[in-house]
């Protein structure tokens, strides 16, 4: 069968037929129907349960969840870059990019660091990398241009009364 459901998955990939009428359907929409149907009258009890289990079994779930890291560093890391890249709403080629036109450098003072993605709180929209440091001076400062103007006013007034006591 080809075509696309209503919700727009391919039927070519995912059909479901129903052993009873022999009526087919988007398997994908079958099983988030299926899903949503049993979630929506025992939701509160699954939510309980895994709770519950959570609970009596933490240490060996964080234990099992450190040996799968020291197992398979790489694969840990790369969740860790799509993580980071999706958190940010960009794709881990451009995140790569980015890295790439700073040479590991901060795009604010150029030190070389841990960095991590500068974004517009406005927009939500990913600017450059910087390190922990400069994102946080930014962040505090609430990306506004006079804020920043104004404190280096301040810095640079007090340091030089520093500088005249000091000769």
């Amino acid at each position: 069968m080809k075509g696309f459901c209503k919700n727009g998955h391919d039927l070519s990939v995912s059909q479901y037929v129903n052993g009873n009428t022999g009526k087919r359907r988007c398997g994908i929409c079958q099983n988030e129907y299926r899903r949503n149907r049993y979630h929506g009258t025992h939701g509160e009890k699954i939510r309980i349960r895994n709770l519950a289990y959570h609970n009596n079994h933490s240490a060996d779930i964080y234990r099992r969840r450190r040996e799968r890291r020291k197992q398979h560093p790489e694969k840990y890391l790369n969740q860790l870059r799509r993580n980071r890249a999706r958190r940010n709403g960009i794709s881990v080629a451009q995140l790569d990019q980015m890295e790439k036109d700073q040479r590991g450098r901060c795009a604010a003072c150029h030190r070389k660091a841990t960095l991590v993605v500068d974004h517009c709180h406005v927009s939500g929209i990913a600017r450059h990398l910087l390190c922990n440091q400069c994102n946080t001076a930014v962040g505090l400062l609430q990306d506004s241009p006079e804020r920043i103007r104004k404190l280096l006013n301040y810095v640079v007034r007090v340091s030089q009364i520093v500088i005249a006591t000091q000769s």
